[in-house]
């Protein structure tokens, strides 16, 4: 038998044979390599597209958006709390155990208002992530004074006729 005019032995099938497994071989292996490539090198553009899908889901613009009214309104029921301890501590007499307990109760209220005031301004100055979804009726930041009983409290709402929330940016 013969091909294009020259004889078929078995030493030349073979060699076809051979060389077209290595053909694929190498075909399979500058594939993988490829994908991998095209892989590692789209990586960073893959992780940026998640990030943005993942912080503009409806979940996380809901969670981002009430976290901030939850935070500033926990802010002013802590100071709710202030004002009626020092009421009471008002009532009680120096040196007693009660007495002790309320100045421990506002000690741990003033420092869990300080810590609320900090993440809500570190949240809200995240323009990336948290910060975008801040609603315009909250303050940017919100005061970080000490709170002084029967002075104003923090504002969480900011209404158009407002000039509270202009004062705090």
């Amino acid at each position: 038998m013969s091909v294009f005019g020259s004889p078929v032995t078995k030493g030349k099938v073979t060699f076809w044979i051979v060389l077209v497994v290595i053909g694929i071989v190498v075909l399979n292996v500058g594939l993988w390599a490829g994908g991998l490539a095209w892989k590692s090198g789209t990586a960073k553009y893959e992780g940026k597209v998640e990030a943005i899908e993942e912080i503009y889901s409806g979940e996380n613009q809901l969670k981002f958006y009430n976290q901030f009214h939850d935070i500033c309104a926990e802010v002013q029921t802590t100071e709710d709390s202030l004002d009626s301890l020092y009421r009471k501590l008002d009532l009680l007499e120096q040196g007693t155990r009660e007495y002790n307990q309320t100045l421990d109760s506002i000690t741990g209220n003033e420092i869990h208002r300080a810590n609320l005031i900090r993440k809500y301004n570190a949240d809200s100055s995240k323009g990336w992530t948290w910060g975008q979804f801040r609603s315009a009726d909250l303050p940017y930041q919100l005061p970080t004074e000490p709170y002084e009983v029967g002075g104003s409290k923090t504002i969480c709402e900011c209404s158009a006729g407002q000039n509270a929330c202009d004062q705090l940016e």
